[in-house]
């Protein structure tokens, strides 16, 4: 049974780019949201059944202009179509003085900036791969001061969006035309050595101390176990998603979100994401403060490996961000 409430529920806002505001608007999603439509579908389910008041919402502008209508902002809102768009709500939030799920404003601009990531993680003493940045108004695309295999990202964006296969290349001369694709799209790229190994995730729960969750690996049947997009979406069925078992290397992935966290939180919740290569170095990639929660997440899949229900995942995130933001309601 969830907890009780008191007689005012707590008023949550729900920011989602599928918030579901009625049945006719989700049955008619493209086919590439339907895995994140119900995603957002199950969440606002989960937070109506713990008996809040919950108002879904796809706008900032539902924030922008009714702020005192509510007490928090369970923002999953991610991926709008103007630069800086995933640190907005926190900095909104941050202006009216409204608790909110994730992290502070300069910490989400961190997660979000995969260089500024790797810039702090190998201040911290993490192993990170070699990068250089691209921009637009560079006079033009001099290679790397490292040699290849390389790969090139956007700099910001989540998802692995607009990475292909292509994306990877062993000469600079062969993976000039994919920089100037990516700077076409009107951002700054990043140019890293490619770090041949397997993919590892790692979830932590906030508070004091955090929960760190056992680790997971993704297999992709890409060139050099690539994740794109499309796998992340569902709208490919070539990743699967293991246990990892090697302990030692935890041992090591678990230091490292530990001084992440330390330096960097409170956070209610992350993922790390490693590459661990044929001689088990992990080598840091990066962190994400608003990775999928869901039912049938990675994350949640490990949550179940401690025996958390979905439920009590979230009541666990939840219970940490009222008490680091000093929200009066009755404790979990």
């Amino acid at each position: 049974m969830p907890p009780p409430v008191k007689s005012s529920p707590l008023r949550i806002l729900y920011l989602a780019n599928y918030a579901p505001l009625n049945e006719t608007e989700a049955a008619e999603e493209a086919s590439e949201s339907v895995r994140y439509t119900r995603y957002h579908k199950e969440m606002f389910g989960l937070l109506k059944a713990l008996g809040f008041s919950v108002t879904p919402s796809r706008k900032v502008e539902s924030l922008l202009n009714h702020p005192t209508s509510y007490d928090y902002v369970f923002s999953l809102l991610n991926r709008a179509p103007y630069r800086g768009s995933e640190i907005l709500v926190s900095a909104l939030c941050e202006y009216f003085r409204l608790p909110y799920l994730g992290a502070r404003p300069q910490i989400r601009a961190v997660a979000e900036d995969k260089y500024v990531a790797k810039l702090v993680a190998k201040q911290l003493g993490f192993e990170v791969p070699a990068g250089e940045i691209f921009r637009g108004t560079d006079a033009g695309l001099i290679p790397p001061r490292f040699p290849g295999p390389y790969i090139v990202k956007p700099r910001c964006g989540a998802s692995s969006k607009n990475i292909t296969e292509d994306c990877i290349q062993d000469q600079w001369s062969d993976l000039v035309s994919e920089v100037r694709r990516l700077l076409g799209l009107g951002d700054d790229v990043l140019v890293e050595e490619w770090i041949p190994g397997i993919n590892i995730s790692l979830p932590v729960i906030g508070g004091a101390p955090p929960l760190i969750l056992p680790a997971y690996q993704l297999d992709s049947a890409k060139k050099g176990q690539l994740v794109t997009y499309d796998q992340k979406r569902g709208l490919e069925r070539s990743l699967k998603r293991a246990p990892f078992d090697n302990s030692a290397v935890y041992d090591e992935i678990s230091r490292c979100a530990l001084r992440l966290y330390s330096e960097l939180g409170p956070i209610d919740y992350l993922r790390l994401d490693f590459r661990i290569t044929d001689s088990n170095k992990p080598v840091f990639l990066e962190f994400n403060i608003c990775c999928n929660i869901g039912p049938e997440s990675g994350f949640y899949a490990c949550a179940k490996q401690t025996g958390l229900s979905h439920q009590e995942m979230l009541m666990r995130i939840l219970a940490h961000s009222f008490k680091r933001q000093e929200i009066d309601w009755q404790s979990f």
